[in-house]
């Protein structure tokens, strides 16, 4: 229903009359000549014409009114939610849907949320869920997040509908202001049922928290203090674990409420620099605990004491000389292989430095990688690399987080000629679980690890299409094509390798390229190449590496061909390892990095840890991995150039990088390439002096620090004494918090200062796990130092919840005046519920000035067309009548008059046009022809037309008569010559 509402420009309005009454007062002038119908139409239309145009101007709007609804379902999927009550909305949601009122053009649409909030569906007409279909939306659900969850419902409503948002969920929320958002919907018109999700657990047992302080001195006693909460009184057992070792076992009795327990603790050992521990609650009787994810809670603190590092090497008795002079300088040093490296950021938190010699990134996830990246950045910690076969470029840290975080770029650009590397990859079937997705995935890995002066091809066997390249040979200089291509074919199962080889083996003869190598990723089964073949492929330098994978494999086989093709062999029995065995494969054509020649480091400039030592006596080195430099770094040694190159290559640069330091020494420690180093003088104090400046430095200041989490946040107060026990006021904090994984993100954060020497720092903790907060600062003698300390966030405020949260749930109904379904309803009266008429009908007002100016251009043109053309309305009829009688009864029109009335009217019209044809040929013949021409027009009983009856004007004068006209000549002739013919007649007939 529409009824017009208002005009924008009423003023207009004024004009309307006057401007009507002239066009009636003109038109009638000017269209007196046109009959009376068509004057009238035209005049009509001209006064309809400037109405539309004066209400345009007036800019008129109509109001669309209708009773449709759009109804929002809003479904918790948040861990607090248990499973089986998520299915129950789905199945709701599923019912309400397919029973709206259709008639009425009722619409449905869904929103699912939990720490984020995602459109399910649209408001449509289709039904939510049908048979089968569950939830597409991939939701985040450490946290609720009601409050997103309306606005993004807000946001998807249609306009010119009634609008209903359901909420279905337990009302636990611990993100973001729900209350506020359901008063902004009440303003859009937007009225919030709740439908709440009931449970209760009767029995539960939760760790709420470990309190720990923050930081401890070597041999001062401190409380380890453990905070359990409990619904009812039970037995349970206290497991406490320090840094990863189990420190005792308590048999306690459980109260309802908080139950505080203590265990006592010291660090005597000096060589800590932090500790952490781990509590777990087992109740004896499993009844008394429904949640499991809530019974184990993490801290730690830190331990001011002798500075420590971690030694990351691929073989500890290669860098047994390194690891030596650093404990000659009293630095302790742990010493690991890359496999035995931790996962999370609390485990380095021992150490001020970390030291990588000669480890590969195939050694180390991606996430481990970030993991170091956001340490050194957003933690202060010191990293150094040193070269190797395995290190930098060669090591394929192209393109990673660690090369980020290093002075040196792992690709070369500015040399003249530096050996290039070509990788053909074969793919078999992968008859494995998601076989060809993680293949996919780990051959996109190795390709990011070649520099762009490589080249890479990828040969699949494709089903009915045979043998094929999914792109040739190809320069990584199109990496983003090469990965977009690797995400869309399927391998499939090849009979044999003879013609894909022989492909593999064509294109890579003709790659320049100085290292050529063959990938092939196979169960065997194919028939394998025959040895001549595999001749051919060695004789030209193309090594082949194998990896045997699937159902059903044939290891004989692939063995072999990779002991003829002087590679490696791998044989895997699940995909874990698949991305660092390509990764390893791949950066084989890497091994042009690897420089071995004999040369004296040329000193570019010296280094505050470079002071004392004689760089004069340096020894030579025997190799080094190519890098490139980084303008902003520091570059204190260098390989002279071989013939042809540019530039001097970096050997020992270093940066600072973000919070922290890094250092790149691209030569080894001593095992081979600097063997002549260990007998240096000099040794023991550049590698230690070198440590000590890239290591986070430990302030002296005294900082007493507090933390605690507020809802989904984390505070930490900071209250900073000098010396003498003062406050220190007007502290510029620089302050970062390092996330925990798998992103490890550095988030810079603000610290305000709240009163005397208290510093307050506020951030997100939603995600379980640790956070370190690292604080840079101006010391009063001038130089930056850096305090570290952090929280710990155990596990997700969504274990917490015991129970629906009715109360919220009630408020936010009652805000937007909706109603709480289910109380005491049954299903049906429910459902009848969410779709009920009591919401206040909807307008949309619409513009109207474009469709009357629409309308008025197409009036104009009628004017025109009325006033211009004459319509034959017989002619139309009879044209219409045969279009009909031809089209429905597919019959010939007649060709003679219909009747007799139309028969007379048709010879009169004929006679009149040889009476006109007469007229032309009279005035063009002489008088003679003329003379005969008309006794030749009329015979017995002829009726000529006759002439005009009109006589002329008469003269200006009576004295003098003026000559006939033509018209008077014509007529007097005709009169003749009917006498003659009369006579003719008469004389006929006697």
């Amino acid at each position: 229903m529409t009824f017009v509402d208002a005009f924008a420009s009423p003023w207009f309005l004024l004009i309307l009359p006057v401007a009507v009454a002239l066009v009636l007062l003109v038109s009638r002038r000017s269209l007196a000549g046109l009959d009376p119908v068509r004057r009238w139409t035209s005049i009509t239309t001209r006064v309809v014409i400037v109405v539309l145009l004066i209400l345009a101007l007036a800019e008129s709007r109509l109001l669309w009114k209708n009773d449709r609804l759009a109804v929002i379902f809003l479904i918790d999927r948040s861990a607090s939610v248990p499973p089986e009550h998520q299915k129950a909305a789905l199945d709701f949601v599923r019912t309400a849907s397919a029973n709206r009122d259709r008639a009425r053009g009722d619409v449905v649409g869904c929103v699912v949320f939990g720490r984020n909030a995602g459109i399910e569906a649209i408001p449509r007409e289709r039904d939510l869920f049908q048979e089968n279909e569950d939830f597409s939306i991939i939701i985040e659900r450490d946290v609720t997040d009601i409050e997103s969850a309306i606005r993004v419902a807000m946001a998807a409503f249609p306009e010119g509908y009634g609008k209903r948002l359901v909420l279905i969920s337990d009302g636990n929320e611990n993100r973001g202001n729900s209350l506020e958002e359901a008063r902004a919907a009440i303003e859009a018109g937007i009225t919030v049922d709740v439908l709440p999700v009931r449970y209760e657990y009767p029995g539960e047992v939760l760790v709420e928290k470990i309190v720990v302080e923050p930081e401890v001195s070597v041999g001062e006693p401190f409380d380890v203090r453990i905070v359990v909460d409990s619904t009812r009184e039970t037995e349970a057992n206290i497991l406490v674990s320090e840094s990863g070792r189990h420190l005792s076992t308590q048999r306690v009795q459980l109260q309802p409420g908080k139950n505080v327990f203590t265990v006592p603790r010291r660090i005597d050992d000096a060589s800590q620099t932090s500790m952490s521990y781990q509590v777990l609650v087992e109740p004896l009787d499993q009844d008394d605990d429904q949640v499991v994810q809530n019974n184990m809670a993490h801290a730690f603190t830190f331990v001011r004491g002798l500075p420590r590092v971690l030694l990351c090497t691929d073989d500890p008795e290669l860098d047994a000389a390194l690891v030596q002079a650093l404990r000659d300088e009293r630095i302790a040093i742990d010493v690991k292989t890359p496999e035995y490296l931790a996962s999370d950021v609390s485990a380095y938190l021992t150490y001020s430095a970390i030291i990588f010699s000669n480890v590969g990134a195939h050694h180390l996830s991606s996430e481990k990688m970030r993991m170091f990246e956001s340490l050194v950045k957003g933690a202060g910690l010191g990293f150094v690399m040193i070269g190797g076969e395995e290190s930098f470029g060669a090591g394929g840290y192209l393109g990673s987080p660690v090369e980020d975080l290093l002075p040196v770029y792992m690709d070369v650009k500015q040399k003249k000629s530096l050996p290039n590397g070509a990788l053909a990859v074969i793919m078999h079937s992968c008859e494995i679980n998601n076989g060809n997705f993680w293949a996919k995935a780990t051959v996109q890995q190795a390709i990011r690890v070649l520099s762009p002066q490589d080249y890479c091809g990828v040969l699949y066997y494709g089903g009915m299409g045979g043998e094929t390249w999914l792109f040739p040979m190809l320069p990584c200089t199109k990496k983003g094509y090469m990965l977009s291509r690797l995400m869309g074919f399927n391998v499939g199962d090849m009979p044999d390798f003879a013609r894909i080889f022989q492909m593999a083996h064509t294109q890579l003869k003709k790659t320049p390229a100085a290292l050529k190598h063959i990938i092939v990723f196979s169960d065997g089964d194919p028939t394998m190449p025959s040895n001549a073949q595999i001749k051919a492929i060695r004789d030209d330098n193309i090594t082949i590496s194998t990896i045997c994978m699937g159902w059903h494999t044939s290891p004989a086989n692939m063995q072999k061909l990779a002991q003829d093709g002087q590679g490696n062999y791998y044989s895997l029995t699940g995909p874990d390892k698949l991305p660092e065995i390509f990764i390893r494969e791949a950066i084989t054509v890497r091994k042009a990095l690897i420089q071995e020649r004999d040369f004296l480091p040329i000193v570019n400039r010296g280094g505050s840890f470079l002071a004392g030592i004689d760089l004069g006596s340096l020894p030579p080195l025997h190799g080094y991995v190519i890098t490139s430099k980084k303008e902003a770094a520091d570059h204190y040694l260098e390989a002279p150039p071989v013939e042809g190159d540019l530039v001097n290559d970096p050997v020992l640069s270093s940066w600072y990088y973000g919070l922290g330091k890094a250092v790149a020494f691209t030569s080894d420690s001593g095992r081979r390439w600097a063997s002549d180093w260990g007998s240096w003088d000099g040794y023991r104090q550049f590698w230690g002096q070198l440590v000590r400046w890239v290591s986070k430095k430990q302030t002296d200041d005294r900082f007493r620090v507090t933390n605690r989490k507020e809802g989904d946040r984390g505070v930490v107060y900071v209250d900073a004494i000098d010396a003498d026990g003062r406050f220190v006021n007007d502290l510029d904090f620089d302050a970062r918090v390092v996330t925990p994984g798998p992103d490890f993100k550095t988030v810079p954060v603000e610290v305000r200062q709240i009163g005397a020497g208290r510093y307050r720092i506020e951030f997100d903790v939603g995600k379980e796990g640790n956070y370190l907060v690292s604080l840079e600062y101006m010391h009063g003698d001038g130089e930056k130092r850096l305090y570290t300390t952090g929280m710990v966030n155990p596990y997700s405020p969504e274990y917490r919840s015991m129970a629906t949260n009715d109360a919220l749930l009630q408020r936010v109904a009652d805000v937007t005046g909706g109603r709480v379904l289910g109380m005491d309803e049954s299903a049906g009266d429910t459902v009848r519920s969410v779709f009920r008429r009591d919401f206040p009908i909807s307008t949309t007002p619409q513009d109207t000035w474009r469709s009357l100016l629409h309308i008025a251009a197409i009036l104009f043109f009628f004017d025109v067309f009325v006033r211009r053309v004459i319509i034959d309305w017989v002619k139309a009829y009879r044209a219409v009548r045969d279009a009909m009688m031809v089209l429905f009864t597919r019959r010939a029109a007649p060709e003679g008059p219909a009747d007799d009335r139309l028969g007379s009217l048709l010879k009169r019209k004929a006679e009149v046009s040889r009476a006109q044809e007469g007229y032309r040929s009279f005035y063009e013949a002489s008088d003679e022809k003329k003379d005969a021409q008309l006794d030749e027009t009329f015979v017995a009983g002829t009726d000529a037309p006759a002439p005009s009856a009109r006589k002329p004007a008469p003269s200006a004068t009576t004295e003098e008569k003026a000559p006939p006209t033509k018209q008077e000549t014509y007529t007097s002739r005709l009169l003749a010559a009917k006498r003659r013919a009369l006579k003719r007649d008469d004389d006929e007939r006697g």
